[in-house]
């Protein structure tokens, strides 16, 4: 009966990890379908800014920009999802070639831990990747305020994977130098996430402050 329940326990831990992400990805996708019921801010032809209603609906994207989005998009989850194992090898080919102790690469090519290191990768490391994706690719992404345009908005979400992507190296190199077991059940989505969050923040606040340097839009003359 111990046996059950320990079995019970362990597909349990990956699985409820599993329905977090997936509650997320749902939840910023509704999100973005609401949000996608209004639109960009237009201007009138006296110069007045019009706020985005559900009468003005967003302005759809073009075919080059959809395929832009949906590129980055993948780019994003493909590198994010990478990074610990890219980190992790050539932390592994470094430390052979000093002649230090390593695991060999086969202690991970076990099935389980084949199913628990791509449930560890997808959630607790590299989820802030998925989810900075998925937003990347969801209508809500096109009033992605205060960038005014297509492109601001993809460099501000490049600003944010970059970051990240530093963060990750900085925390995967001493994790798989001195590699345990345990940093499987370690957060390390959330040391990754804080630094994208200031990086967005950063970026916009930056095209807040150029936008106020701008000033506001000329009155059309009539």
């Amino acid at each position: 009966m111990g046996d059950v329940w320990g079995v019970l326990f362990q597909v349990g831990l990956l699985l409820f990890p599993l329905a977090g992400l997936f509650f997320i990805v749902v939840l910023i996708l509704w999100i973005s379908k609401r949000r996608s019921a209004g639109g960009p801010s237009r201007e009138k032809p006296d110069g007045e800014v019009v706020a985005p209603t559900r009468s003005h609906p967003p302005e759809p994207l073009t075919a080059a920009q959809r395929r832009a989005a949906t590129a980055s998009a993948v780019a994003i989850a493909v590198s994010g999802l990478s990074l610990p194992w890219v980190v992790g090898l050539s932390v592994k080919a470094y430390l052979d070639s000093i002649g230090e102790p390593t695991y060999p690469v086969s202690s991970f090519l076990d099935p389980v831990a084949v199913v628990v290191l791509l449930e560890t990768t997808v959630v607790q490391w590299c989820s802030p990747f998925l989810l900075l994706a998925v937003w990347v690719r969801a209508r809500a992404f096109a009033r992605f305020a205060p960038a005014r345009t297509f492109g601001e908005r993809l460099l501000l979400a490049w600003f944010t994977h970059l970051a990240g992507l530093a963060a990750g190296v900085a925390i995967f190199v001493p994790v798989f130098r001195q590699w345990d077991i345990m940093y499987i059940f370690v957060p390390i989505a959330g040391f990754i996430l804080v630094p994208m969050v200031a990086a967005y923040g950063a970026g916009r606040l930056a095209l807040r402050a150029r936008d106020q340097l701008r000033g506001p839009p000329p009155a059309a003359s009539s």
